[in-house]
This record gives structure tokens, C-alpha cells and sequence, in this order.
């Protein structure tokens, strides 16, 4: 039986392996796009301008400083967006494939592994299907594996959030002590204050279940420094929370916005979250279930597991997973855009999965079947009838599974195409030689990359027609096109005498002062136009 279950278990790691190898393959190609160029240009310049550590340091501060004031208050987002890979690098910035398959697939197995079980051949066994169905049924692997910026506000805080939970959720397994405690709980706070700094559903749905911990160990009557230890995690949480929340940035993001009320918007969450359940529950979730539940049930026999409360754990687990509705909803009035539904898909699948265990587990205390030799050959029957019907379904979805769409990706011609057209811009981009209009719109994207026209550090620009080298940086803090002052006055060779107190914002980008391009213009007489779809900035002499 132990040889039959490392077998099962090895094929299933390598099923996955094979499964994330169109996707590696296809992440070689990717690049930075859209916002991965506003967030990333202060440390990207900060390094081409030779400044070091603490340029990069500032060059991340300024970036939370501004963005805070200007645009949005999730600050441990934005200090994920100021160092994706391709600011330090452009061909590091394939680590962004790597570093998001790794968010989906490590809360899988730290959860499995947390649990008491026979052996980690189990943990390895459950493991290896749960994230196959996670990875390949993400509904945008354009927004969640292949865009840093889209896929690091929410997949790399999931990730922070289940291994925060964890951590809370095991503080009387810590084995040990006085200081060494107190710095491991140090460290865990920052990591409790972290999470409620990222996007707000998940840093709402860490503050409320830490909230529940927190309670449940105090009727729990445990030692006063675990119970100590749990509310300063909670409290930890809610403090990156309230100070994101008070940002006056997001009142400048949500002045564009249509709001619902609080009330209406947790209405609506329950509603999403059923709605969606209801959608995303389908052949091939039910056949890894008749797969796992078996499993599971085999793997914690004799474990001590009581599952007292199944009832009480399926109503807060879904009170949990709508929560993650909430926020979009109250702030857009919207329940989700592509990269949220990765998020909602990722935890739909702990929902589903960790209550048919849950459930399992408690009916088979009831029944007590699964001890005898009877009941074991049932539970490995139902699991050969749900691993037949897993492959089933699997087949019968392959098309839509990202391995395939990545596979498609690799072999279209829309790829090379895409490929092609991009070098071309990014030579373009350090040659002003070539007479406008000198970027062409991209003709088509693959399928498993972001839609995006922005492609470069810096648009083309042209004053009155003619290319000219002046650096205009894309979006930084939410559309707003900045440009360095003092080169950009000699370069107009103006006799006003302005600084950067004259304008609404400054941003420093490589140790310069930038302000908002249109606003300067509009100081020294320019009219300024916009074509997006070839990265092109037209000033113009106004008549």
C-alpha cells in the first residue's frame, strides 16, 4: 500500500510538473506592460543613474509617497510594483511566471502540510491535484502569471495571507520561548501588517478570520502569551488595514467612480459569492473531489481529528469568501475585473475543497467506517472511480486550460508577430533618427498576454512634429505622463523662472524632479495630445 501511494503521488507531481511547462516556456517571452512602467520608473531610473542602494531605497519610498497622497493607499502593493523584475533587469523579468506559479501553488501544499497526516506522501499526493485545478482553471493567466502588476496585488497577497493564517493559526506549535518568541512574533506582525496593506479583499477577509483565531483562543482559555500573541497579530492586521484605508489618494481614485452603499455592497457580496459558486462548481471540480475526499479521509485516519463543528465552519468559510466581494463592490460598484477573479477562483477552490474535507471528515467520525478494512477498500474504490473521472474531465476541458492556451500561444503566429513588433519598438525607442510617425500599434497579442499599448520606459514624443529626446514617464499614481523640470526648461529653453512648488504634483524619477507634463505645457504654451495606441506624445507650438 505505501508503494502504491508514493506511486500515485509521484505521477500526480509530475502531471503538474508537465502541466506548468508550456507555461514556463511561453513566460520567456513576456515583458514588462502598462503600469509596470509608471510603478517600476523610479527605481528602473534610480538604477540607470547610477545611484546604488540608497537610490533604490528612496527610489521606493517616493514611489509610497506619492502614490499614497495621489492615487491609491495599498502601500505593501506598491512596493511590490516598485520592484517587479523588469526594473532591474529587462530579461529578468520572465521571474514574474516563476514567482506567481509559486503564490498559487505554495498555499496548496503549506495548507496540506499543516495538517496532521500518515505521511507526506499524502500532502504531496492531494497537493499535486488541487494545484493542477488552480493553476489551470485560473480564469486570466493574462492578469495573474504573466503581468507583474496585475498578478502581484492579488496573487503574491493570497499567498502572504494563507501562510499569515497559517502562522496564526499554529502559534501553540511554536517551540519556543522568551526572546526567541517575542522575535518570531516580531517578525510575524510585520508580516500581519503587511497583508492588510495589500489589496483590500484579501486584507479584509485576514483581518476578520485573525479576528476569529483571536476569539476562538480566548474561550479556548490558552496560555495568556498565545492569546496575547493572537490579538497583537489581529491588531497588527487591522493597523495596515486602517492605514491604507486613509490614504487621500483613494479618494482621488474614487471620484470616478460609482460606489454602492456599505449595506447594499454586503448584500450583493452573499450574492456574488453564490452566483459565482454556482458557476465555477463543475465536472471536473466534483470528479477532483470524488478524487481527494477519499484521499483525504485515508490520509487522517487515526489522526484524532473530531470535526466537530461542520456546520458552523461551511457558514463562516462562505461568510469569509463573499467578504472578498465586498470591497469592490462598495468602491466601484463592480464585483470583479479579470486579475480579482484569479483571486476569487484561488479561494473558491480552499472553499470547496477544505469543506468536502471537512464534511467528509466529520460523517466519517459519525460512521467510523473508514477504520476497517471494509471501509478502506470503499474510500480507495471511490478514489479510482474519481481519478477516472478526473481525467475524463480534464480531457474533455483541455482547451481550456492554460497549459493548452499556452501551447497555442507558443505556436501562433500572433506570438511571433507580437515579438517582432516589440523589439522593433524598443530599437525605435533609442533611435531618433527615424522620422514619425516611428511606433506602429500592435497588430494582435497572444492570447495568455495583457492587452496593453505601452511597451516602452518612455513614449515616442514629438514637439511640433519632430521626434525629440525628452523623456516623458508613463502613468506613475494613475495616468498622469510626468517629465523631468530642469531638463525639460532647457530643453524648451524657457526664461520662466518655475520650480516644483508650482505644479499640483512632483514625482522624483533617477534623482530628478518630474511634474505632470500637460501641466507644464500649459505654463510655457504648449498643447499636448495623446495617441495610446502607438505610444506617441505630440507637443504642439500653440498658435
Amino acid at each position: 500500500m505505501k508503494w502504491v501511494r508514493r506511486g500515485m503521488a509521484a505521477a500526480a507531481l509530475a502531471v503538474l510538473g508537465l502541466s506548468l511547462v508550456t507555461l514556463l516556456l511561453l513566460g520567456r517571452c513576456c515583458a514588462p506592460s502598462a503600469d509596470d512602467f509608471g510603478y517600476g520608473a523610479p527605481v528602473h531610473f534610480a538604477l540607470e543613474a547610477g545611484l546604488g542602494l540608497p537610490g533604490i531605497l528612496d527610489a521606493i519610498w517616493e514611489n509610497l509617497r506619492y502614490t499614497y497622497q495621489n492615487w491609491q493607499g495599498t502601500f505593501a502593493s506598491i512596493l511590490l510594483f516598485s520592484i517587479q523584475p523588469g526594473a532591474f533587469a529587462w530579461n529578468a523579468y520572465p521571474l514574474t511566471v516563476l514567482i506567481m506559479l509559486a503564490a498559487i501553488i505554495l498555499p496548496v501544499f503549506l495548507t496540506l502540510g499543516s495538517l496532521y497526516t500518515e505521511s507526506r506522501t499524502w500532502t504531496v499526493l492531494l497537493g499535486s491535484i488541487i494545484s493542477l485545478l488552480s493553476v489551470q482553471y485560473l480564469p486570466s493567466p493574462a492578469e495573474g502569471i504573466f503581468w507583474w502588476n496585475g498578478a502581484a496585488h492579488y496573487l503574491a497577497f493570497w499567498f502572504l495571507g494563507v501562510s499569515m493564517i497559517l502562522c496564526q493559526l499554529h502559534l501553540e506549535r511554536w517551540k519556543c520561548r522568551g526572546v526567541l518568541f517575542g522575535l518570531r512574533l516580531v517578525l510575524a506582525c510585520a508580516g500581519s501588517f503587511f497583508v492588510g496593506g495589500g489589496n483590500y479583499s484579501t486584507a479584509l477577509v485576514f483581518v476578520l478570520v485573525s479576528a476569529v483565531f483571536t476569539v476562538l483562543a480566548l474561550l479556548r482559555r490558552v496560555p495568556r502569551h498565545i492569546a496575547a500573541a493572537n490579538f497583537l497579530l489581529t491588531l497588527s492586521a487591522a493597523t495596515g488595514l486602517t492605514v491604507s484605508m486613509a490614504a487621500p489618494g483613494n479618494a482621488v481614485r474614487q471620484a470616478g467612480l460609482e460606489q454602492l452603499p456599505p449595506f447594499t455592497a454586503i448584500l450583493r457580496s452573499f450574492q456574488q459569492a453564490g452566483q459565482d459558486i454556482a458557476a465555477m462548481t463543475d465536472e471536473t471540480v466534483l470528479a477532483g473531489l470524488l478524487l481527494t475526499i477519499p484521499l483525504f479521509l485515508l490520509s487522517v485516519r487515526g489522526s484524532g481529528y473530531r470535526f466537530r463543528l461542520p456546520l458552523l465552519v461551511l457558514g463562516g468559510s462562505f461568510c469569509a469568501f463573499a467578504a472578498l466581494y465586498t470591497p469592490p463592490l462598495y468602491a466601484m460598484g463592480v464585483s470583479a475585473v479579470p486579475r480579482m477573479e484569479n483571486l476569487f477562483w484561488l479561494a473558491y477552490v480552499f472553499l470547496v475543497f477544505g469543506n468536502g474535507f471537512y464534511l467528509a471528515g466529520w460523517l466519517s467520525c459519525r460512521l467510523s467506517a473508514e477504520h476497517s478494512g471494509k471501509g478502506r477498500r470503499v474510500l480507495g474504490t471511490l478514489a479510482g472511480v474519481g481519478g477516472a473521472a478526473l481525467l475524463v474531465a480534464l480531457c474533455c476541458q483541455l482547451e481550456g486550460s492554460n497549459a493548452y492556451l499556452a501551447y497555442q500561444d507558443l505556436h501562433s503566429p500572433e506570438l511571433s508577430a507580437y515579438l517582432q513588433e516589440r523589439e522593433s519598438r524598443l530599437a525605435l525607442s533609442e533611435d531618433h533618427t527615424t522620422p514619425p510617425p516611428r511606433f506602429a500599434a500592435i497588430s494582435d497579442y497572444p492570447v495568455c498576454f495583457p492587452v496593453n499599448q505601452l511597451l516602452t520606459w518612455t513614449s515616442d514624443v514629438l514637439v511640433d512634429g519632430v521626434p525629440a529626446d525628452l523623456p516623458c514617464y508613463h502613468t506613475c499614481g494613475g495616468e498622469v505622463t510626468y517629465v523631468g523640470l530642469e531638463r525639460a526648461l532647457s530643453f524648451f529653453h524657457s526664461g520662466k523662472p518655475l520650480d516644483s512648488s508650482d505644479f499640483s504634483a512632483t514625482f522624483r524619477i533617477g534623482g530628478e524632479f518630474c511634474v505632470p507634463l500637460r501641466e507644464l505645457c500649459n505654463w510655457l504654451g504648449y498643447t499636448v495630445t495623446y495617441d495610446v495606441t502607438i505610444d506617441t506624445i505630440s507637443i504642439v507650438t500653440t498658435a
